[in-house]
């Protein structure tokens, strides 16, 4: 298993349905807390190097990163089983505690953009902090 792929790993993660919202993004595995799912965000410098792992950022402004294509599948929750750390050039995934098989991977929007130094993008102002 690749730790800089985690995130697109189908044997540790897995886009489903949702009871949060449309689409999210599931642990396959069971992992304990403070588990590094590895990078999320890379910074935009390493765009065309790992373009098969890369999304485009669906008019979400978080220069200077893009998204691994899976991120985009994390539903926002005011109690969240992840967060985000800074890393030199890449912004990773942690478990806030241990996640259980089949559980949904969730960050709280507001934490992550604050970690990241961005504004919250216009699309999730109506969501509650908490």
């Amino acid at each position: 298993m690749n730790a800089f792929l985690l995130l697109n790993d189908a044997h540790v993660v897995s886009k489903r349905s949702s009871p949060i919202h449309g689409q999210g993004l599931f642990n396959n595995i069971y992992v304990s807390a403070l588990f590094d799912y590895g990078p999320a965000l890379l910074h935009r410098s390493f765009k065309n190097q790992y373009p098969h792992i890369l999304c485009n950022n669906y008019n979400i402004d978080i220069d200077p990163y893009v998204r691994l294509k899976n991120v985009r599948y994390i539903n926002h929750d005011t109690n969240p089983s992840c967060h985000f750390i800074m890393r030199s050039t890449s912004v990773h995934l942690i478990s806030s505690h241990a996640i259980g098989e089949n559980e949904e991977l969730t960050l709280n929007y507001h934490q992550a953009c604050a970690t990241i130094g961005i504004p919250l993008p216009q699309k999730y102002l109506l969501i509650k902090d908490n």
